[in-house]
Protein backbone atom coordinates (compact mmCIF):
# COMPACT_ATOMS: atom_id res chain seq x y z
CA UNK A 1 0.00 0.00 0.00
CA UNK A 2 1.51 3.41 -0.86
CA UNK A 3 0.25 6.85 0.53
CA UNK A 4 0.52 9.48 -2.64
CA UNK A 5 0.74 13.08 -1.53
CA UNK A 6 3.23 13.65 -4.07
CA UNK A 7 4.43 13.19 -7.54
CA UNK A 8 7.52 10.86 -8.27
CA UNK A 9 10.51 12.86 -9.23
CA UNK A 10 7.79 15.73 -10.01
CA UNK A 11 9.04 18.48 -7.77
CA UNK A 12 5.89 20.33 -7.00
CA UNK A 13 2.66 20.25 -6.53
CA UNK A 14 1.14 20.06 -10.12
CA UNK A 15 1.39 17.13 -13.06
CA UNK A 16 4.62 16.63 -14.24
CA UNK A 17 5.88 15.47 -17.86
CA UNK A 18 9.03 15.12 -19.06
CA UNK A 19 9.25 17.70 -22.09
CA UNK A 20 8.06 15.53 -25.21
CA UNK A 21 10.93 14.91 -28.17
CA UNK A 22 10.91 18.36 -30.21
CA UNK A 23 10.97 15.89 -33.22
CA UNK A 24 7.05 15.27 -32.16
CA UNK A 25 6.42 18.49 -30.22
CA UNK A 26 6.64 21.11 -33.02
CA UNK A 27 2.85 22.57 -33.66
CA UNK A 28 0.55 23.05 -35.54
CA UNK A 29 -1.52 22.71 -33.41
CA UNK A 30 -0.04 25.41 -31.25
CA UNK A 31 -0.75 24.80 -27.50
CA UNK A 32 -1.20 27.75 -25.43
CA UNK A 33 -1.40 27.78 -21.57
CA UNK A 34 -4.66 29.23 -20.66
CA UNK A 35 -4.14 31.29 -17.79
CA UNK A 36 -1.02 30.18 -17.67
CA UNK A 37 -0.41 26.38 -15.67
CA UNK A 38 -3.81 26.72 -13.68
CA UNK A 39 -3.97 23.22 -12.00
CA UNK A 40 -0.02 24.00 -11.43
CA UNK A 41 -0.43 27.15 -9.91
CA UNK A 42 -2.62 29.94 -9.01
CA UNK A 43 -4.34 31.00 -11.99
CA UNK A 44 -3.36 34.49 -14.19
CA UNK A 45 -0.21 35.31 -12.20
CA UNK A 46 3.41 35.40 -13.18
CA UNK A 47 4.16 32.22 -11.31
CA UNK A 48 1.52 30.66 -13.19
CA UNK A 49 2.81 31.53 -16.68
CA UNK A 50 6.33 31.04 -16.35
CA UNK A 51 5.35 27.67 -15.21
CA UNK A 52 3.43 27.10 -18.44
CA UNK A 53 6.62 27.70 -20.52
CA UNK A 54 8.72 25.69 -17.93
CA UNK A 55 6.12 23.13 -19.54
CA UNK A 56 7.18 23.55 -23.23
CA UNK A 57 3.76 24.88 -24.08
CA UNK A 58 3.77 27.57 -27.34
CA UNK A 59 2.72 30.68 -25.71
CA UNK A 60 0.00 32.11 -23.26
CA UNK A 61 -3.66 33.07 -23.23
CA UNK A 62 -5.32 35.31 -20.73
CA UNK A 63 -8.01 37.81 -20.26
CA UNK A 64 -7.44 42.06 -20.05
CA UNK A 65 -9.60 44.20 -17.38
CA UNK A 66 -9.77 47.60 -17.10
CA UNK A 67 -9.83 48.82 -13.49
CA UNK A 68 -11.09 52.22 -11.59
CA UNK A 69 -8.53 54.23 -13.24
CA UNK A 70 -8.40 52.88 -16.41
CA UNK A 71 -5.25 50.88 -16.22
CA UNK A 72 -5.05 47.45 -17.73
CA UNK A 73 -4.30 44.29 -15.78
CA UNK A 74 -4.39 40.97 -16.42
CA UNK A 75 -7.94 39.54 -14.48
CA UNK A 76 -10.30 36.57 -15.29
CA UNK A 77 -13.43 37.75 -13.73
CA UNK A 78 -14.81 40.75 -13.78
CA UNK A 79 -15.47 40.55 -9.74
CA UNK A 80 -11.91 39.56 -7.25
CA UNK A 81 -13.55 37.41 -4.77
CA UNK A 82 -12.58 34.17 -6.44
CA UNK A 83 -9.26 34.55 -6.83
CA UNK A 84 -8.19 37.31 -4.91
CA UNK A 85 -8.40 38.03 -0.73
CA UNK A 86 -10.44 41.02 -2.22
CA UNK A 87 -14.09 42.02 -3.03
CA UNK A 88 -15.83 43.86 -5.41
CA UNK A 89 -15.53 45.01 -9.08
CA UNK A 90 -11.94 45.21 -10.56
CA UNK A 91 -13.54 48.04 -12.83
CA UNK A 92 -14.37 49.70 -9.29
CA UNK A 93 -10.82 48.88 -8.03
CA UNK A 94 -7.81 51.03 -8.28
CA UNK A 95 -4.44 49.78 -9.71
CA UNK A 96 -3.28 50.89 -6.29
CA UNK A 97 -5.68 48.61 -4.00
CA UNK A 98 -5.22 45.72 -7.03
CA UNK A 99 -1.56 45.35 -6.46
CA UNK A 100 -2.09 44.97 -2.94
CA UNK A 101 -3.97 42.01 -3.17
CA UNK A 102 -2.94 38.25 -2.45
CA UNK A 103 -3.93 36.39 -6.02
CA UNK A 104 -2.08 33.26 -5.04
CA UNK A 105 -3.05 32.33 -1.10
CA UNK A 106 -6.54 30.90 -2.44
CA UNK A 107 -5.17 28.08 -4.47
CA UNK A 108 -1.93 27.33 -2.08
CA UNK A 109 -0.43 28.58 1.05
CA UNK A 110 2.89 28.71 0.01
CA UNK A 111 1.49 31.47 -3.04
CA UNK A 112 0.21 33.45 -0.82
CA UNK A 113 1.97 36.92 -1.81
CA UNK A 114 1.38 36.68 -5.52
CA UNK A 115 -0.06 39.79 -6.89
CA UNK A 116 -2.38 40.61 -10.09
CA UNK A 117 0.28 40.99 -13.05
CA UNK A 118 0.26 44.26 -15.62
CA UNK A 119 0.01 42.99 -19.02
CA UNK A 120 3.49 44.11 -20.25
CA UNK A 121 4.85 41.96 -17.86
CA UNK A 122 3.23 38.80 -18.94
CA UNK A 123 4.25 39.72 -22.91
CA UNK A 124 7.38 40.13 -21.99
CA UNK A 125 7.83 36.75 -20.60
CA UNK A 126 10.22 34.09 -22.69
CA UNK A 127 11.02 30.10 -22.34
CA UNK A 128 13.46 29.01 -20.42
CA UNK A 129 16.69 27.84 -22.31
CA UNK A 130 16.69 25.01 -23.15
CA UNK A 131 13.09 24.55 -23.05
CA UNK A 132 11.39 25.53 -26.38
CA UNK A 133 12.73 27.02 -29.41
CA UNK A 134 14.26 30.45 -29.32
CA UNK A 135 11.26 32.16 -31.31
CA UNK A 136 9.21 34.64 -28.57
CA UNK A 137 5.72 32.42 -27.20
CA UNK A 138 2.54 32.73 -28.67
CA UNK A 139 -0.12 35.07 -27.10
CA UNK A 140 -3.94 34.89 -27.19
CA UNK A 141 -5.38 38.40 -25.33
CA UNK A 142 -9.17 37.64 -24.53
CA UNK A 143 -10.93 41.11 -23.97
CA UNK A 144 -14.80 41.88 -23.78
CA UNK A 145 -15.31 45.62 -24.09
CA UNK A 146 -15.00 47.08 -27.64
CA UNK A 147 -13.70 50.05 -25.68
CA UNK A 148 -9.96 47.75 -25.17
CA UNK A 149 -9.57 46.72 -28.57
CA UNK A 150 -7.47 49.21 -29.56
CA UNK A 151 -5.22 49.43 -26.21
CA UNK A 152 -4.76 45.54 -26.69
CA UNK A 153 -3.55 45.85 -30.10
CA UNK A 154 -0.98 48.73 -28.63
CA UNK A 155 0.05 46.73 -26.07
CA UNK A 156 0.92 44.05 -28.36
CA UNK A 157 2.79 46.28 -31.00
CA UNK A 158 4.93 47.76 -27.87
CA UNK A 159 5.46 44.95 -25.45
CA UNK A 160 5.39 41.44 -28.45
CA UNK A 161 6.37 42.64 -30.90
CA UNK A 162 8.72 40.01 -31.91
CA UNK A 163 5.67 37.31 -31.16
CA UNK A 164 2.49 36.20 -32.94
CA UNK A 165 -0.68 37.53 -30.94
CA UNK A 166 -4.26 37.36 -31.42
CA UNK A 167 -6.90 39.58 -29.74
CA UNK A 168 -10.16 37.11 -29.09
CA UNK A 169 -13.16 38.15 -28.32
CA UNK A 170 -16.77 36.79 -28.51
CA UNK A 171 -18.19 40.29 -29.94
CA UNK A 172 -18.14 41.09 -33.58
CA UNK A 173 -17.49 44.82 -32.36
CA UNK A 174 -14.21 43.92 -30.21
CA UNK A 175 -13.52 41.93 -33.26
CA UNK A 176 -13.26 44.58 -35.72
CA UNK A 177 -12.36 47.36 -33.53
CA UNK A 178 -9.04 45.63 -33.35
CA UNK A 179 -8.52 44.54 -36.40
CA UNK A 180 -9.04 48.48 -37.25
CA UNK A 181 -6.37 49.38 -35.67
CA UNK A 182 -4.33 46.95 -37.22
CA UNK A 183 -4.46 43.72 -34.96
CA UNK A 184 -4.93 40.25 -35.58
CA UNK A 185 -8.04 38.88 -34.60
CA UNK A 186 -9.92 35.41 -33.76
CA UNK A 187 -13.61 35.48 -33.43
CA UNK A 188 -14.74 33.25 -30.94
CA UNK A 189 -18.17 31.66 -32.03
CA UNK A 190 -20.77 29.90 -30.08
CA UNK A 191 -22.11 27.91 -33.08
CA UNK A 192 -19.87 27.70 -36.06
CA UNK A 193 -21.47 27.47 -39.49
CA UNK A 194 -20.86 28.16 -43.12
CA UNK A 195 -22.19 31.88 -42.80
CA UNK A 196 -20.30 32.59 -39.71
CA UNK A 197 -17.14 31.26 -41.95
CA UNK A 198 -18.17 33.48 -44.90
CA UNK A 199 -18.43 36.44 -42.65
CA UNK A 200 -14.88 35.87 -41.00
CA UNK A 201 -13.64 35.67 -44.33
CA UNK A 202 -15.27 39.12 -45.42
CA UNK A 203 -14.25 40.44 -41.97
CA UNK A 204 -10.94 40.03 -42.53
CA UNK A 205 -10.63 38.07 -39.35
CA UNK A 206 -7.57 35.87 -39.30
CA UNK A 207 -9.05 32.94 -37.24
CA UNK A 208 -12.14 31.50 -35.26
CA UNK A 209 -12.40 29.19 -32.27
CA UNK A 210 -14.73 27.47 -30.95
CA UNK A 211 -15.17 24.94 -27.78
CA UNK A 212 -15.17 21.21 -28.29
CA UNK A 213 -18.45 20.41 -28.47
CA UNK A 214 -19.27 23.12 -31.15
CA UNK A 215 -16.61 22.40 -33.40
CA UNK A 216 -17.44 18.59 -33.53
CA UNK A 217 -20.91 19.85 -34.05
CA UNK A 218 -19.44 22.28 -37.44
CA UNK A 219 -20.64 21.65 -40.83
CA UNK A 220 -17.46 20.42 -42.50
CA UNK A 221 -15.92 23.27 -44.75
CA UNK A 222 -13.40 24.80 -45.95
CA UNK A 223 -12.66 27.13 -43.06
CA UNK A 224 -10.48 30.07 -44.42
CA UNK A 225 -8.81 30.99 -41.35
CA UNK A 226 -6.89 29.86 -38.44
CA UNK A 227 -9.30 27.45 -36.41
CA UNK A 228 -8.83 27.31 -32.36
CA UNK A 229 -10.39 25.22 -29.95
CA UNK A 230 -11.03 27.08 -27.03
CA UNK A 231 -11.01 25.05 -23.63
CA UNK A 232 -9.72 22.11 -24.56
CA UNK A 233 -8.80 19.82 -21.67
CA UNK A 234 -10.36 16.10 -22.09
CA UNK A 235 -8.37 13.69 -23.76
CA UNK A 236 -10.82 13.26 -26.33
CA UNK A 237 -11.15 16.86 -26.48
CA UNK A 238 -7.45 17.22 -27.44
CA UNK A 239 -7.30 14.50 -29.77
CA UNK A 240 -10.27 15.44 -31.85
CA UNK A 241 -8.49 18.93 -32.17
CA UNK A 242 -5.18 17.34 -32.98
CA UNK A 243 -7.16 15.02 -35.72
CA UNK A 244 -9.22 17.79 -37.05
CA UNK A 245 -6.72 19.92 -37.92
CA UNK A 246 -6.79 22.51 -35.15
CA UNK A 247 -4.37 25.70 -35.84
CA UNK A 248 -4.09 26.08 -31.77
CA UNK A 249 -5.51 25.15 -28.99
CA UNK A 250 -6.12 27.15 -25.59
CA UNK A 251 -6.14 25.04 -22.55
CA UNK A 252 -5.90 24.17 -18.70
CA UNK A 253 -4.10 21.04 -18.90
CA UNK A 254 -0.53 21.93 -21.06
CA UNK A 255 1.01 18.34 -20.68
CA UNK A 256 -1.85 16.78 -21.92
CA UNK A 257 -2.23 18.56 -24.65
CA UNK A 258 1.50 18.31 -25.35
CA UNK A 259 1.22 14.43 -25.12
CA UNK A 260 -2.08 13.99 -27.30
CA UNK A 261 0.04 16.53 -30.18
CA UNK A 262 3.00 13.72 -29.92
CA UNK A 263 1.19 10.80 -29.56
CA UNK A 264 -1.22 11.47 -32.83
CA UNK A 265 2.26 11.92 -35.09
CA UNK A 266 3.92 8.24 -33.12
CA UNK A 267 0.21 7.12 -33.86
CA UNK A 268 -1.12 8.60 -36.30
CA UNK A 269 -3.94 6.67 -37.23
CA UNK A 270 -5.29 5.91 -33.72
CA UNK A 271 -7.88 7.81 -32.67
CA UNK A 272 -8.92 6.53 -29.21
CA UNK A 273 -6.85 7.50 -26.16
CA UNK A 274 -3.73 5.13 -25.22
CA UNK A 275 -5.25 4.16 -21.40
CA UNK A 276 -9.07 4.30 -20.71
CA UNK A 277 -10.52 4.64 -16.73
CA UNK A 278 -14.07 4.13 -15.48
CA UNK A 279 -15.60 6.95 -13.84
CA UNK A 280 -15.37 6.57 -10.53
CA UNK A 281 -18.98 6.75 -8.29
CA UNK A 282 -19.39 8.98 -5.44
CA UNK A 283 -22.04 7.83 -3.24
CA UNK A 284 -24.71 10.06 -2.20
CA UNK A 285 -24.20 9.48 1.53
CA UNK A 286 -20.84 10.46 2.26
CA UNK A 287 -18.71 10.45 4.87
CA UNK A 288 -19.62 12.41 8.56
CA UNK A 289 -15.89 12.28 9.77
CA UNK A 290 -12.95 13.56 7.87
CA UNK A 291 -12.39 14.38 4.59
CA UNK A 292 -16.33 14.87 2.39
CA UNK A 293 -15.33 14.59 -0.57
CA UNK A 294 -13.81 10.89 0.09
CA UNK A 295 -14.61 7.02 -0.41
CA UNK A 296 -12.91 3.70 -1.46
CA UNK A 297 -12.94 3.31 -5.64
CA UNK A 298 -12.48 -0.21 -7.81
CA UNK A 299 -10.61 1.38 -10.84
CA UNK A 300 -10.54 -0.13 -13.71
CA UNK A 301 -8.19 0.65 -16.62
CA UNK A 302 -7.37 -0.35 -20.47
CA UNK A 303 -4.25 -0.05 -21.67
CA UNK A 304 -4.07 -0.80 -25.52
CA UNK A 305 -0.82 -0.29 -27.67
CA UNK A 306 -1.41 0.41 -31.40
CA UNK A 307 2.27 1.04 -32.65
CA UNK A 308 3.84 -1.50 -34.33
CA UNK A 309 6.71 -1.49 -31.78
CA UNK A 310 7.18 -3.00 -28.60
CA UNK A 311 5.71 -0.08 -25.31
CA UNK A 312 6.84 -0.10 -22.02
CA UNK A 313 4.37 1.24 -19.62
CA UNK A 314 4.65 2.30 -16.23
CA UNK A 315 1.60 3.41 -14.25
CA UNK A 316 1.51 5.98 -10.71
CA UNK A 317 -0.92 8.23 -9.66
CA UNK A 318 -0.62 12.19 -9.75
CA UNK A 319 -2.35 13.98 -6.34
CA UNK A 320 -3.74 17.38 -7.30
CA UNK A 321 -5.48 17.46 -4.16
CA UNK A 322 -6.03 15.39 -0.99
CA UNK A 323 -4.38 12.53 0.06
CA UNK A 324 -5.35 8.81 -1.39
CA UNK A 325 -3.86 5.25 -0.95
CA UNK A 326 -3.12 2.60 -4.09
CA UNK A 327 -3.51 -0.94 -3.63
CA UNK A 328 -1.48 -2.42 -5.53
CA UNK A 329 1.33 0.74 -5.50
CA UNK A 330 2.03 1.04 -9.30
CA UNK A 331 1.47 -1.20 -12.20
CA UNK A 332 4.99 -1.51 -15.21
CA UNK A 333 4.05 -4.12 -18.19
CA UNK A 334 5.91 -4.43 -21.39
CA UNK A 335 3.32 -4.49 -24.47
CA UNK A 336 3.72 -5.66 -27.94
CA UNK A 337 2.27 -4.25 -31.28
CA UNK A 338 -1.35 -4.22 -30.36
CA UNK A 339 -1.81 -5.71 -27.83
CA UNK A 340 -4.02 -4.40 -24.40
CA UNK A 341 -4.04 -5.04 -21.38
CA UNK A 342 -6.40 -4.28 -18.33
CA UNK A 343 -6.22 -3.58 -14.50
CA UNK A 344 -7.84 -3.39 -11.12
CA UNK A 345 -6.85 -1.10 -8.41
CA UNK A 346 -7.87 0.04 -5.51
CA UNK A 347 -8.13 3.51 -4.64
CA UNK A 348 -9.23 4.76 -1.12
CA UNK A 349 -9.08 8.64 -0.24
CA UNK A 350 -9.87 12.52 -1.09
CA UNK A 351 -10.68 15.71 0.27
CA UNK A 352 -12.64 18.27 1.43
CA UNK A 353 -13.03 20.51 -1.34
CA UNK A 354 -14.93 19.12 -4.37
CA UNK A 355 -12.53 19.17 -7.41
CA UNK A 356 -8.63 18.60 -8.30
CA UNK A 357 -9.54 14.96 -9.00
CA UNK A 358 -6.46 12.54 -9.36
CA UNK A 359 -5.22 11.03 -12.59
CA UNK A 360 -3.68 8.42 -13.51
CA UNK A 361 -0.22 8.75 -15.35
CA UNK A 362 1.28 6.53 -17.49
CA UNK A 363 5.07 6.88 -18.74
CA UNK A 364 5.32 5.17 -22.25
CA UNK A 365 8.71 4.40 -23.35
CA UNK A 366 8.89 3.51 -27.02
CA UNK A 367 11.70 3.76 -29.94
CA UNK A 368 11.23 5.95 -33.21
CA UNK A 369 12.12 4.45 -36.55
CA UNK A 370 15.65 5.57 -36.23
CA UNK A 371 15.88 3.80 -32.64
CA UNK A 372 15.91 6.72 -30.66
CA UNK A 373 14.45 6.15 -26.91
CA UNK A 374 11.00 8.41 -26.49
CA UNK A 375 9.41 9.12 -23.24
CA UNK A 376 6.00 10.13 -23.07
CA UNK A 377 3.31 11.24 -20.40
CA UNK A 378 -0.27 10.50 -20.78
CA UNK A 379 -2.62 11.22 -18.03
CA UNK A 380 -5.96 10.06 -17.53
CA UNK A 381 -8.59 12.17 -14.69
CA UNK A 382 -9.86 9.71 -12.62
CA UNK A 383 -13.17 11.30 -12.87
CA UNK A 384 -15.19 11.11 -9.37
CA UNK A 385 -18.91 11.02 -10.41
CA UNK A 386 -21.72 11.71 -8.21
CA UNK A 387 -25.43 11.02 -9.85
CA UNK A 388 -28.92 11.15 -9.37
CA UNK A 389 -31.89 9.78 -10.60
CA UNK A 390 -35.34 11.87 -10.74
CA UNK A 391 -38.70 11.80 -11.61
CA UNK A 392 -41.87 14.07 -10.19
CA UNK A 393 -41.29 13.38 -7.03
CA UNK A 394 -39.03 15.73 -4.77
CA UNK A 395 -35.83 15.38 -4.00
CA UNK A 396 -33.76 16.19 -1.09
CA UNK A 397 -30.34 15.96 -1.63
CA UNK A 398 -27.16 16.72 -0.07
CA UNK A 399 -24.47 19.40 -0.72
CA UNK A 400 -20.77 18.07 0.40
CA UNK A 401 -18.98 20.04 3.25
CA UNK A 402 -16.06 21.87 1.98
CA UNK A 403 -14.33 22.03 5.60
CA UNK A 404 -15.07 20.88 9.04
CA UNK A 405 -16.42 23.59 10.62
CA UNK A 406 -19.42 24.25 7.96
CA UNK A 407 -22.99 23.05 8.59
CA UNK A 408 -24.73 20.51 6.52
CA UNK A 409 -27.22 21.94 3.67
CA UNK A 410 -29.39 21.18 1.33
CA UNK A 411 -30.76 21.90 -2.22
CA UNK A 412 -34.28 20.12 -3.22
CA UNK A 413 -34.32 18.99 -6.60
CA UNK A 414 -37.76 18.03 -8.85
CA UNK A 415 -38.87 17.55 -12.42
CA UNK A 416 -41.54 19.51 -13.48
CA UNK A 417 -42.89 20.46 -17.30
CA UNK A 418 -39.93 19.27 -19.07
CA UNK A 419 -37.43 21.34 -16.05
CA UNK A 420 -35.53 20.10 -13.64
CA UNK A 421 -36.09 22.96 -10.94
CA UNK A 422 -33.50 23.12 -8.05
CA UNK A 423 -34.31 24.69 -4.70
CA UNK A 424 -32.14 25.93 -1.65
CA UNK A 425 -33.80 24.17 1.27
CA UNK A 426 -30.98 24.69 3.87
CA UNK A 427 -28.09 27.16 3.55
CA UNK A 428 -26.13 26.59 6.62
CA UNK A 429 -25.86 29.70 7.81
CA UNK A 430 -24.58 31.41 4.56
CA UNK A 431 -26.15 34.95 4.37
CA UNK A 432 -27.90 35.37 0.77
CA UNK A 433 -27.26 32.53 -0.93
CA UNK A 434 -27.73 32.10 -5.11
CA UNK A 435 -28.77 29.22 -6.53
CA UNK A 436 -26.65 27.38 -9.63
CA UNK A 437 -27.68 24.71 -10.90
CA UNK A 438 -26.03 23.06 -14.24
CA UNK A 439 -27.82 20.65 -16.90
CA UNK A 440 -25.55 19.75 -19.54
CA UNK A 441 -23.26 22.79 -20.88
CA UNK A 442 -25.59 25.35 -19.78
CA UNK A 443 -25.47 26.49 -15.83
CA UNK A 444 -28.08 28.98 -14.81
CA UNK A 445 -27.72 31.31 -11.04
CA UNK A 446 -30.76 32.81 -9.42
CA UNK A 447 -32.35 33.43 -5.86
CA UNK A 448 -33.32 30.59 -3.94
CA UNK A 449 -34.60 28.85 -6.63
CA UNK A 450 -33.56 28.15 -10.25
CA UNK A 451 -34.38 25.81 -13.11
CA UNK A 452 -33.33 24.49 -16.91
CA UNK A 453 -34.84 22.71 -19.73
CA UNK A 454 -33.63 19.61 -20.18
CA UNK A 455 -31.76 18.41 -23.24
CA UNK A 456 -34.04 16.95 -25.62
CA UNK A 457 -32.08 13.48 -25.63
CA UNK A 458 -31.79 13.58 -22.01
CA UNK A 459 -33.45 10.31 -21.57
CA UNK A 460 -31.09 8.40 -23.73
CA UNK A 461 -28.19 10.05 -22.53
CA UNK A 462 -27.77 11.27 -19.34
CA UNK A 463 -26.91 15.28 -18.89
CA UNK A 464 -24.10 16.69 -16.95
CA UNK A 465 -25.27 17.77 -13.98
CA UNK A 466 -24.80 20.04 -11.17
CA UNK A 467 -26.24 21.93 -8.28
CA UNK A 468 -25.23 24.30 -5.67
CA UNK A 469 -25.26 27.99 -4.26
CA UNK A 470 -22.28 30.95 -3.79
CA UNK A 471 -22.42 32.91 -1.25
CA UNK A 472 -20.31 36.10 0.66
CA UNK A 473 -19.24 36.05 4.24
CA UNK A 474 -17.02 39.09 5.01
CA UNK A 475 -15.67 39.90 1.54
CA UNK A 476 -15.02 35.81 1.57
CA UNK A 477 -16.28 33.81 -1.37
CA UNK A 478 -18.14 30.35 -0.81
CA UNK A 479 -19.29 27.78 -2.29
CA UNK A 480 -21.41 24.81 -1.45
CA UNK A 481 -22.14 22.00 -3.97
CA UNK A 482 -23.50 18.31 -4.74
CA UNK A 483 -20.74 17.36 -7.04
CA UNK A 484 -18.46 18.65 -9.42
CA UNK A 485 -18.73 21.09 -12.79
CA UNK A 486 -20.42 23.33 -10.78
CA UNK A 487 -18.55 26.48 -12.16
CA UNK A 488 -16.22 27.51 -15.08
CA UNK A 489 -13.00 26.71 -13.49
CA UNK A 490 -9.75 24.95 -14.38
CA UNK A 491 -10.13 22.45 -11.43
CA UNK A 492 -14.22 22.51 -10.63
CA UNK A 493 -13.96 18.29 -11.21
CA UNK A 494 -16.33 15.90 -13.29
CA UNK A 495 -19.93 17.37 -13.36
CA UNK A 496 -22.19 14.81 -12.38
CA UNK A 497 -24.59 13.16 -13.82
CA UNK A 498 -28.91 13.21 -14.17
CA UNK A 499 -30.55 9.97 -14.90
CA UNK A 500 -34.72 10.66 -15.69
CA UNK A 501 -37.39 8.47 -16.08
CA UNK A 502 -39.53 10.41 -17.78
CA UNK A 503 -39.81 14.00 -19.42
CA UNK A 504 -41.77 14.97 -16.09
Amino acid sequence: MTRFGAIPGGGGRGPWAPPPARALADGPPWILGWRGAPLDEPENTLVSFRRALALGLDGLAFELRECAHGELVVFADGALERTTNGAGLVAETSLVDLARLDAGGWQAAERAGERIPLPHEVLALRHPAGVAAEAAPMFVLLVEDERLAERAVELARRDAARASVRIASRSISVCRAARDAGGAVLWILDAPDERLSQLAHDERFEAVGAHPAAWRAAPRIDWRAERWWIGCDAPEDLLDAVHGGAFGILTSEGPRAAFARAWARLAPRESGWPVVVDPLSMPLVLPRLGPAWSAEHAVQVRVRNPLDRSLEARAFVQVRRGAFELEPDGWSSSLGPGEALASSWKLRGGSWRIGGDPLLALLLVARDAQGEELRLVCDTPLERVRSVHLDATPLRVELVREGPRERPASMVLRLFQGHVHARIEDAGGAPDPLAILRLGERVVQGGRAVRLPLPPDALLRPPAFSCGYASHRRGERLVRRFCGGLLAEPDSGAPGRLFVASRG
